[in-house]
């Protein structure tokens, strides 16, 4: 495993190439991840697209060929930017589709004694699962930064809490 590890590692290449190419490819990869996890919340919430499905296979399989020109890596850089306009949109319309459209809300910050489960991350749908199984057993469900816009939601807000 140890002698395959070179070849997998996403940082290949840094000790033969310039580390611009090694940034720029990371940040390809990176944006990916984060494009992925964004529409597998919208997928959870009926919001598919198949045009951006497939736009997201081809940069991935371009990156799987370890591009070394800066000026490509950086135009995709900036598609992935734009693709995720598109996944953002999708995501946006599943939460209000299915929490409605979120509204001013104060939020408690103090603790409450009890027992407790934190919710972080950003999936709006495992949210609504956890305050449902939880619904009067006396537990109460915080969560972090990354949750804070769940609590604005009038279907999260108001008939789960």
């Amino acid at each position: 495993m140890l002698e395959f590890a070179p070849t997998a590692a996403v940082n290949r290449g840094h000790d033969s190439l310039h580390e611009d190419v090694i940034g720029l490819r990371l940040l390809c990869l990176y944006g990916l991840k984060g494009a992925a996890a964004y529409l597998e919340h919208a997928r959870v919430l009926s919001q598919t697209d198949e045009a951006v499905y497939g736009e997201y296979h081809q940069i991935m399989a371009w990156l799987g060929t370890d591009p070394v020109d800066l000026e490509p890596l950086l135009n995709t850089s900036m598609q992935i930017g734009l693709m995720n306009y598109k996944i953002m949109e999708m995501l946006d319309k599943g939460e209000t589709d299915t929490f409605g459209h979120p509204e001013p809300t104060q939020v408690n910050v103090k603790t409450v004694k009890g027992k407790c489960i934190l919710v972080s991350g950003h999936d709006l749908h495992d949210l609504e699962k956890i305050l449902q199984q939880t619904e009067g057993l006396g537990i109460n469900v915080y969560t972090n930064g990354e949750m804070l816009p769940a609590h604005a939601y009038p279907e999260l807000k108001n008939t789960h809490t």
